[in-house]
């Protein structure tokens, strides 16, 4: 059973914190994602795992293990880089089998497990070729292909796919994720890529300055967020926030805009009385009517209209506050027109504007 522990980890470079007191747990056989913008602290903390870093203070646990001082190659872990970085004069065969050839594996075990390796890749009529005879995406099957073989307790992964083109991701990480199920290896995988993020992982999280600010199953990231920056950062289009305030009455009045508190939020944002709020919606649960009545209370300017074949992306304008959402493409609205919106109750999130931190009734 091997899981990671890191345990209070703070990681400084000069006067820089790039990991602020992280304590987080990678479970055995799972596939755990860390997500945020560039410099948040995930690579950081994944080079930590690996041993190319050490923490300015903290311990990394592998298995049973404090590997603080435990050099990179005897810490029972492979990576996967951003870069392929596979031996260009050696062929896929010989590309692969370096790690056991370097830790003096007899040649019949190193051909059966080579052999092995690539049939479950799809590179077994490969095995001859040298890289420059490769796709971008053989090439990175390559890649994974030589850290699994060593059959590692822990598989690290640094954007791998970062340097192939879309179709192939969505492809490359269908594959990667069945992979990983199927030989039961704790995966840390590291992206900035947040659709990439949920559907991979089994556990989420997302970083920023250094932090963990969430961490679970990405339906609760995506359902439950803790705080505004989760909430706008999962999922895509992201989530609409439209700054407002509670006036009594039971509503939320933002500029150009009224909207009744969902019954399960309204003890919430009671409670948090007279201090700004924010309205969170996301595209997809915003209902649009393009002829609005005199009750409805969330009226919009159409300020963009892009067709996507299944469904429409609308821009809109509420109040001096840009929104978007997504309608089906039998609904047909032009420029400037004004359309109503209805939010779905159940999908709204309400958010403290100062602390951005979310509003829940059992919060």
């Amino acid at each position: 059973m091997t899981k990671v522990l890191a345990e209070n980890i703070i990681k400084r470079f000069g006067s820089v914190t790039a990991i602020n007191d992280v304590t987080i747990e990678f479970k055995h056989a799972e596939l755990t994602v860390m997500v945020g913008p560039s410099g948040c602290g995930k690579t950081t903390l994944l080079r930590m795992v690996a041993g190319l870093e050490d923490p300015t203070s903290g311990n990394i646990h592998i298995g049973d293990r404090v590997v603080n001082d435990v050099p990179p190659w005897h810490r029972d872990v492979a990576m996967v880089f951003q870069n392929y970085a596979l031996y260009p004069h050696m062929t896929v065969f010989d590309n692969i089998a370096y790690p056991l050839r370097s830790r003096g594996e007899p040649k019949s075990e190193i051909k059966g497990r080579v052999e092995q390796t690539a049939a479950s890749l799809g590179l077994g009529h490969l095995l001859d070729r040298k890289p420059r005879q490769l796709s971008g995406g053989q090439m990175q099957r390559v890649a994974v292909g030589r850290a699994i073989v060593r059959r590692p307790g822990v598989f690290l992964m640094d954007e791998p796919l970062s340097n192939l083109d879309a179709k192939l991701r969505v492809e490359m990480r269908a594959e990667l994720k069945r992979l990983q199920e199927d030989i039961g290896v704790t995966t840390i995988y590291v992206t900035h890529d947040q659709a990439e993020a949920m559907t991979m992982a089994d556990t989420l999280i997302v970083m920023r300055d250094g932090v963990i600010l969430q961490a679970g199953p990405p339906q609760t990231l995506y359902d439950r967020p803790d705080n505004v920056f989760v909430a706008g950062f999962i999922g895509s289009p992201s989530m609409n926030f439209l700054p407002c305030r509670y006036e009594g009455a039971g509503c939320l009045t933002g500029r150009g805009f009224t909207y009744p508190v969902p019954p399960p939020l309204r003890a919430p944002v009671e409670a948090a009385g007279a201090q700004p709020l924010v309205l969170g919606i996301r595209p997809e649960d915003i209902g649009v009517n393009p002829q609005p009545g005199p009750a409805d209370t969330v009226l919009a300017r159409v300020y963009m209209l892009e067709p996507l074949g299944r469904e429409n992306l609308l821009t809109l304008e509420v109040g001096d506050v840009m929104i978007r959402a997504l309608s089906g493409p039998d609904i047909a609205v032009s420029l400037d027109q004004t359309v109503a919106l209805n939010f779905l109750p159940e999908r709204v999130r309400v958010f403290d504007r100062t602390a951005e931190k979310a509003l829940y009734p059992d919060a």
